[in-house]
């Protein structure tokens, strides 16, 4: 059963509520009576597994961030790179979850677009409060959820066409080197075959409200506004969603009318067909469109150095069949490296466009991984020859714009040759080697790779718009080329100053334009995390596979060896967690047995000031880097702030003034020692947190170890004083009743100090919430005209999901939050503020981010259901139609029986099913005969692995009589709970109709 979970687009949860459940891995097995299709469970089932995925909200990318004209493995890798960057905020929370040993580890899933959480300790994790939250925490089994893996394979499309836009590509594909376009506002609709992420974009007037509609056979399927940017660029694009259904909010196509309308003018265009192919051995780009468009068609083709090309544009008319023909000889003799956007135009010049790549094959270095181009959907036949002897073919068929790719189970490997026809198209390439160093003190790259052959670097200036290290707080690139020579060597420099931790990709070409692509390669690079204890960084191989990451004193001896150290395949990072701690003059050493790299630890202190926004401290002299992470009370969410300075004298001091910094931000400060690797601290600026109604307060200090004393005062006078210290990572936390009950009541004062000299008086205020079942909303009273954050929380076995609607009280000081049109993520039902197992919570963030929280009361557990106590098969209730249970207690057992007349012996099948389970559930079942003979195994479906489904089993009666059901939780985990539910149905299936199976194979 695929799992399913909402992947929000244009909204970002403002918290997420994670318990992790206790899960287990099952194994399949049928009973001897039965024949079954699920997965069997023992009578005592142990904990389930732990590990779960944070699945990352899918959004956007703006094309004005894109850099242009990507080729798909570049949009792959920038994909990757936005999922890292994206995961900050929530690899940020699980650090510090870490820190405080409530979790056993976690890794990012680029390829789940998620980040994979390990084992909590105890066998739960604390409430993670995420301002860049997850749209999902679910299960992670052997078989990833859908949805996670859809979102990861959306992303590289969205930036695949965001490269493309005029705005993508730097704005130089404009009216003025197009064809005119005669409206205003004017509109292009991107339109790629095969990919449904589709878009709108166009000019008109700066700063100019613009609204879009899309109708499909006259009625209206999406709409939406935006504002045109300085220069009159205006764009649209969907969303992605998985609940109530999976996909994008809306996807153009052909036959569709688009209206745009601006400055009180409405234009519209039909979206229309656009197939083509790229032939560069004829310089051709011939294809397929509406009948009666023009057809413009720029054409990329890069020259003989391949960091610079130029553009082309050939207009042509189409036939009675909208076939087209646009011959560039005159123009360009362009090779396989080429790239053709096509518009077809209306009469006012409104286009729909696409984009198409020439005839090539390409591959990677180190993998067995081929693609390229070829006609739109074609037979296509690959093959891998060593020395002459055919070593993989591989078939297949390419794609609606000509992409074809596949594995050949056999890494290509130097003088290899691969080729592929189809279409009637054949190409070859002859396989190379590539051996590269990232010199950041000579700023170039060097290596061998095959003679003569032309090479091609873009490095980029880490700048975090993707990644954890940043180097730079602006982005900046560079791309430059050299040729090799007769032994293949070649030197190719920069203008970049290049740093540890700033990357570049490689292409090597042969002279028809095909190339292999190298893995994003990074400058190699330490950093030591004195904040959580952690080393992380990139290695300069991604091919490498694993380190050895050695921790020692100063004087040279080891305080912990880690030999078994993953390195990313994609782009070399490694981030063990150390169990020794990391203290300034540490030596780290990183080898892969052949290269090592070695730092010392620098002593970095960082203090972020919430009263003047200022981040201080001591480091090493050199290069340093901050992001703040600024919290902002209005959306509750957070949003990144880059500051950079040469640090000076050994100290330094930056105004954060483009910030908010108040309580609830967090900052990354990395500072880059005399080795050029990065010593990082994690500061965060004083905050309280306080529980209304209970006695539980945390929050940061702006020092570690520093000592905290907390009062409460009422009415002027002290009701308790409490003390402690906070860790290492500069949290704290207190229940301040200890023996004395003690409840945080409004008009309270609750007095903080810190013995590093900060200090608060948080004022108690009204706060309160009340769930409208009615309205399906949340309702209450908070301070007047202020933001407010309602939460509800649903209650499951093993932990709690969470739906955020932030809203501002009125200037009387009452607030509501609507939750119609929310889903759960869990399953996509609809959030129902009346649900047993939903609890209400609201938290009042003040001026200076201070924190006061309400939460409501706990659901509560089921009850006994209609047929207690039928506990035993004595006491089992006779069935006659859907019985509903619960699981009251931890040990509840309901039996249940069932007459099977002698008609029904050895010919009809019983159908056997428990359903509607409650969230978390799970049921085992077991059948006996009159006799209390056993005729089955336990059926039953872990419910981790499968949420909701039950036990569906065929039975065929070998006799009459009276049979017995028993049926019980897997563990009593799965019991005792608000939604410890579940149906039973009995049902002979005495009379079945037979439908005609209809395959169809979709592109």
């Amino acid at each position: 059963m695929k799992q399913r979970c909402i992947l929000v687009g244009s909204a970002i949860l403002a918290a997420l509520s994670v318990t992790l459940l206790v899960l287990n891995v099952p194994t399949a097995a049928t009973g001897p009576a039965a024949t079954v299709s699920h997965i069997a469970r023992t009578e005592d089932s142990p904990p389930p597994p732990t590990d779960y995925l944070i699945a990352l909200p899918v959004m956007p990318p703006d094309p004005q961030e894109v850099p242009p004209d990507l080729t798909p493995e570049q949009a792959a890798a920038h994909a990757r790179a936005l999922t890292r960057r994206q995961a900050e905020p929530v690899i940020a929370a699980l650090k510090e979850l870490q820190s405080q040993d409530q979790i056993a580890g976690f890794q990012l899933r680029p390829d789940l677009h998620g980040v994979a959480v390990e084992g909590p300790a105890g066998g739960a994790l604390e409430e993670l409060s995420l301002g860049r939250a997850a749209a999902a925490v679910l299960p992670l089994g052997d078989e990833p959820p859908a949805c996670a893996a859809a979102a990861a394979q959306v992303l590289p499309e969205q930036l695949l066409a965001a490269s493309r836009t005029p705005a993508g590509r730097g704005e130089s594909l404009t009216a003025a080197t197009l064809a005119p376009q005669a409206t205003d506002p004017s509109i292009n609709l991107s339109v790629q075959p095969g990919s449904t992420w589709t878009g709108v974009n166009g000019y008109t007037t700066e700063d100019t409200t613009v609204t879009m509609r899309i109708l499909r056979r006259g009625r209206v399927i999406g709409s939406e506004s935006t504002t045109s940017n300085s220069r009159g660029y205006y764009s649209f694009y969907p969303t992605w969603q998985q609940c109530p259904t999976s996909g994008y909010t809306w996807t153009l196509q052909p036959g569709d009318v688009v209206e745009v309308t601006a400055k009180g003018n409405t234009v519209s265009t039909v979206v229309v067909d656009v197939s083509a192919w790229v032939d560069p051995d004829a310089n051709l780009v011939t294809g397929l469109t509406a009948p009666g468009r023009s057809v413009q068609v720029s054409l990329y083709a890069p020259g003989e150095d391949p960091c610079y090309g130029r553009g082309y544009t050939e207009a042509a008319g189409t036939d009675t069949s909208g076939g087209f023909s646009a011959d560039f000889t005159d123009q360009v003799d362009f090779d396989r490296s080429a790239s053709a956007t096509v518009y077809a135009r209306d009469d006012d010049g409104n286009s729909t466009y696409a984009w198409f790549y020439a005839y090539r094959i390409s591959a990677y270095f180190d993998d067995d991984y081929f693609y390229g181009y070829l006609k739109p959907e074609v037979a296509f036949t690959a093959t891998l020859s060593r020395t002459g002897t055919l070593v993989a073919e591989r078939s297949g068929r390419s794609n609606a714009y000509g992409y074809y790719s596949g594995w050949f189970g056999e890494t290509v490997q130097p003088g290899d040759v691969i080729s592929v026809s189809g279409g009637g198209v054949h190409v070859e390439y002859a396989a190379i080697d590539l051996d590269l160093t990232l010199d950041h003190t000579a700023d170039r790259a060097a290596g061998t790779t095959g003679a003569d052959r032309v090479v091609k670097a873009n490095f980029y200036r880490n700048n975090s718009t993707y990644y954890s290290l940043r180097t730079s707080c602006s982005y900046d690139s560079d791309c430059n080329s050299d040729v090799a020579d007769g032994s293949g060597s070649f030197v190719i420099p920069t203008e970049l100053d290049l740093m540890r931790g700033d990357y570049a990709y490689l292409s090597v070409y042969d002279e028809e334009g095909n190339y292999q692509y190298s893995r994003q390669r990074f400058v190699p690079a330490i950093a030591a995390d004195l904040s959580y204890n952690r080393v992380s960084g990139f290695w300069g191989d991604p091919s490498t596979g694993h380190v050895t990451v050695t921790l020692k004193d100063s004087g040279g001896s080891v305080k912990e060896t880690d030999t078994w150290v993953s390195v990313g395949s994609y782009d070399g990072e490694f981030e063990p967690s150390m169990g020794s701690t990391i203290t300034p003059t540490d030596v780290i050493e990183v080898t892969d047995g052949t290269i090592t790299e070695t730092m010392t630890v620098q002593d970095l202190t960082a203090r972020l000031d919430g009263d003047t926004g200022h981040l201080s401290g001591g480091a090493g002299d050199g290069h340093l880097v901050v992001e703040l992470w600024d919290f902002r009370r209005d959306s509750a969410l957070w949003y990144s702030h880059c500051s950079e300075t040469n640090v000076t004298g050994g100290a330094y001091d930056l105004d954060l003034g483009g910030a908010q910094v108040g309580g609830q931000d967090y900052a990354e400060v990395w500072s880059a020692g005399a080795d050029d690797h990065y010593t990082v601290r994690r500061p965060r600026p004083f905050t309280v947190n306080a529980q209304k109604h209970d006695d539980y307060v945390r929050g940061y200090s702006e020092t570690p170890y520093a000592p905290i004393t907390i009062t409460l005062q009422r009415g002027g006078s002290p009701m308790t004083v409490y003390t402690t210290t906070s860790s290492r990572s500069a949290y704290y936390y207190a229940y301040l009743a200890g023996g004395t009950p003690v409840t945080i009541t409004q008009g309270d004062t609750l007095e903080v100090q810190t013995g590093d000299g900060d200090s608060v008086d948080l004022l108690i205020p009204e706060l309160t919430i009340i769930a409208d079942e009615a309205a399906n909303q949340l309702t209450g009273r908070s301070p007047a005209s202020q933001p407010v954050a309602p939460r509800l929380r649903r209650y499951y076995s093993g932990g709690w999901y969470s739906q955020s609607a932030n809203t501002t009280a009125d200037d009387s000081g009452d607030y509501q939050a609507s939750f119609d049109g929310r889903y759960w993520s869990r399953d996509c039902s609809p959030v129902d503020v009346s649900h047993r197992c939903v609890r209400p919570t609201v938290s009042y963030y003040n001026p200076a981010g201070h924190q006061v929280w309400l939460e409501g009361p706990d659901p509560q557990p089921v009850g006994p259901d209609a047929y207690e106590g039928d506990d035993s098969s004595d006491a089992a209730t006779a069935y006659v139609d859907v019985q509903s249970h619960t699981f009251h207690a931890g040990d509840d057992t309901d039996w249940v029986s069932f007459s099977v007349p002698a008609r029904d012996v050895g010919n009809t099948p019983y159908r056997i099913e428990t359903f509607n389970l409650g969230w978390g559930m799970g049921t085992n079942v077991r059948l006996y005969d009159t006799d209390q003979i056993l005729q089955s195994e336990w059926w039953g479906y872990d419910q981790s692995w499968n949420p909701g489904r039950g036990v569906s089993a065929r039975w065929t009666p070998p006799l009459s009589g009276t049979y017995y059901l028993e049926i019980r939780p897997p563990s009593s985990s799965y019991a005792a709970y608000c939604d410890a539910v579940y149906d039973l149905r009995v049902l002979p299936l005495r009379g079945q109709i037979y439908l005609p199976l209809v395959t169809r194979s979709h592109w």
